[in-house]
């Protein structure tokens, strides 16, 4: 049996110190890995710097070769966190929807009811957990204006926001259940996946140079001493 996803809104600070009170020694090894990885770029954008607007260096190479070897690294991992300023800008353009129609949408409505054993559960997963009996009618609107139109609520046409209602009402017909109709109290989220921003945590040329190369190529030989 697959095991179940959950999903939990938890801070970087919050992670590190639920790892600190299981285990201090895990926590600060936790700690000083993140502040090596973060220090990497600033640390670069420093040696640059130094190295071409001042004659003195404050930071203090003896070895001709280091310090080339330094600047070449530093200006790779600039241009590298340019390159991913690029990429997070182009992604946060919003994609154009698949254009289906009215029919199609009840189609897909039957489709699922027919298929989803547990539907509470199932909005209750797209819901960010959410337990059923706290999401409101309005948000369940909310998210299938987002499926089916890539639209927030508020920007919905007439047509469409009637279409969605009877939707919603041949779930609950269909399902015997029924969906709050005064907004709830709590504050609710759900995944959208085109209108909402992509969320981006950059990091260092090195981060990728480390896991992707030296680590892959160490657990490729593994494997294949495993093998024989």
């Amino acid at each position: 049996m697959a095991r179940e996803i959950r999903f939990i809104n938890r801070t970087l600070s919050d992670g590190l110190l639920q790892i600190f009170r299981s285990s201090p020694f895990l926590g600060i090894l936790s700690f000083l890995i993140v502040i090596i990885i973060s220090s990497v770029i600033p640390l670069s954008f420093l040696w640059l710097i130094q190295y071409f607007l001042f004659d003195s260096a404050f930071i203090a190479i003896q070895s001709s070769c280091l310090r080339n070897l330094l600047t070449i690294w530093s200006i790779a991992e600039v241009g590298f966190l340019i390159y991913q300023c690029y990429l997070y800008k182009k992604i946060q353009h919003p994609t154009q929807p698949p254009l289906i129609t009215s029919s199609e949408r009840d189609q897909l409505v039957s489709y699922a009811l027919q298929n989803i054993k547990d539907v509470p559960r199932t909005l209750s997963k797209w819901f960010m957990d959410c337990p059923f009996e706290d999401i409101d009618r309005e948000s369940i609107a909310g998210w299938l204006a987002f499926a089916f139109y890539s639209k927030y609520l508020n920007d919905l046409t007439e047509s469409e926001y009637n279409e969605i209602d009877c939707f919603i009402e041949k779930v609950q017909e269909q399902t015997q259940m029924k969906a709050a109709t005064e907004k709830s109290s709590r504050k609710i989220f759900y995944m959208r996946h085109i209108l909402d921003p992509v969320r981006v945590i950059f990091r260092p040329l090195a981060f990728y140079f480390v896991t992707d190369t030296i680590v892959n190529g160490i657990l490729a030989k593994w494997n294949l001493s495993l093998r024989g």
